[in-house]
């Protein structure tokens, strides 16, 4: 992780995963 929050990861990466 560069500078991202954890929110911020945390909401791209639950963006990223749920790509049904």
């Amino acid at each position: 992780m560069a500078s991202v929050s954890k929110k911020d990861w945390m909401a791209s990466f639950a963006s990223s995963a749920r790509k049904d």
